[in-house]
């Protein structure tokens, strides 16, 4: 317009869904409502380094509020990285916009819960397996063992759990996040259910296993 700028924003379609968890939601049922989903026949964007580094891709994804999270150590700042055999690589949380690609932030998270190699043999990317989960505004993810509150819009941390037991599971309800964690120290396996406020990240309540 003249003078300036003007704003406008589009409002968010009328039936399409969202995907917060790994497996779609806290109940893990794989099932999306969305009304715009369809055969797989074209890109919608496509970006990044073109190949996956250490056997495999993003380990996790989920879509929340226009926004695409995933955590992969296919990254450019890994390109050319040698690791020891059998130890991860650096992991990364990156923000796109879901609609278009564009990056909106980047957080290394360290490696992955058990440090081993991503590969075809364990990765099992169909599963999106990795701990993440996005609300509205936050995104939580682990990094090195700790869950991490992330704003959703730039990336900024919010919070740190103080989890007894690396998270290797997390689901998000009714302002309340629950993780479950184990720890592994030769044929000893220990771990703990743990829940957290979302909104501060203090502990409510802990269940070792």
């Amino acid at each position: 317009t003249s003078g300036g700028w003007e704003l406008s924003r589009k409002a968010w379609p009328a039936g399409m869904d969202e995907w917060t968890h790994p497996n779609y939601d806290a109940t893990g049922n794989r099932y999306s409502k969305d009304e715009y989903i369809k055969p797989p026949f074209t890109y919608k964007w496509i970006d990044g380094i073109g190949v996956p580094l250490f056997g495999a891709g993003a380990k996790s994804w989920v879509i929340c509020n226009g926004r695409c999270f995933s955590v992969s150590a296919s990254q450019p700042e890994n390109l050319g990285l040698k690791i020891a055999r059998g130890e991860s690589a650096p992991q990364y949380l990156e923000a796109r916009d879901a609609f278009n690609g564009l990056v909106l932030w980047k957080q290394p998270v360290g490696q992955t819960q058990s440090r081993r190699a991503l590969s075809w043999r364990n990765v099992q990317p169909w599963r999106n397996s990795e701990p993440l989960v996005a609300a509205k505004d936050t995104v939580y993810a682990v990094r090195n063992g700790k869950l991490v509150a992330f704003n959703a819009a730039d990336g900024r941390e919010m919070f740190v759990c103080d989890n007894t037991s690396a998270p290797w599971a997390l689901r998000l309800s009714r302002g309340t996040l629950v993780t479950a964690g184990r720890e592994e120290s030769g044929i000893t396996i220990s771990g703990a259910i743990e829940a957290f406020d979302t909104a501060t990240g203090g502990r409510r309540w802990a269940l070792p296993v």
